[in-house]
């Protein structure tokens, strides 16, 4: 009798766990969906500033518009290099901590590889504020200052780092197809294995939030 009892229990437990797990990822999908959709309207924003704002600019071709957009995503390279330590620091989860400090190493290393695509196209290497990293970071730091428990205080972190993980695959994405199409395959390459390392960053992190879900519901 004992022994069905735990059998049953530890059935139910796989069925919450399993029905937890499903709920988790349909809930990363909308959020992905929803950040895909304000990127975009912030995209469409910004590429039609009045003039006297920072972030104006003239883009009349194909290869001016990629020259703005690289300018953007090497502030936001150079922002996460001091930004991902901050976020580290906070992480409970040793698992998490270690991914983010790892993934501050493959940042540094984008900042490089950036700055020779600058170099490629005889281009000085320049960024430009990025208003929407800007705010994605300001949220983050609001959300994680309000939370104690540590376990969710991980989840936020995760959700922050992932909306930013988003944004720049986006971007790299972008990159690359115009690199592409402007018929300069060498940055085209470069673009291409930053957007795999944030294609795997971003998975990474799925994987620990994930963990977590599935441990919390086994509990």
């Amino acid at each position: 009798m004992h022994k069905e009892k735990s059998a049953d229990l530890a059935g139910w437990r796989d069925a919450q766990a399993t029905r937890l797990e499903a709920d988790f990822r349909a809930a990363r999908a909308e959020h992905r969906q929803h950040h895909a959709e304000a990127f975009e309207t912030w995209r469409r924003r910004n590429l039609n500033l009045p003039s006297g704002k920072e972030n104006d600019m003239t883009v009349n071709t194909l290869n001016d518009l990629f020259i703005e957009t690289l300018k953007d995503l090497y502030y936001v390279e150079k922002k996460l290099v001091k930004t991902l330590p901050k976020m580290a620091q906070k992480a409970s989860s040793d698992e998490l901590k270690e991914a983010i400090e790892s993934h501050l190493g493959e940042t540094e290393t984008h900042v490089r590889r950036l700055e020779q695509v600058f170099e490629l196209l005889d281009q000085k290497a320049s960024g430009k504020t990025c208003e929407a990293i800007e705010g994605l970071i300001r949220e983050a730091e609001e959300v994680m200052g309000e939370i104690a428990d540590e376990q969710t205080l991980d989840a936020a972190i995760i959700s922050s780092a992932q909306t930013v993980e988003h944004y720049e695959i986006a971007r790299y994405g972008t990159l690359a197809c115009w690199a592409a199409e402007i018929g300069n395959s060498e940055v085209a390459e470069l673009l291409e294995q930053t957007l795999e390392e944030e294609k795997a960053a971003d998975e990474k992190l799925s994987e620990i939030a994930e963990d977590a879900v599935s441990q919390r519901a086994a509990a």
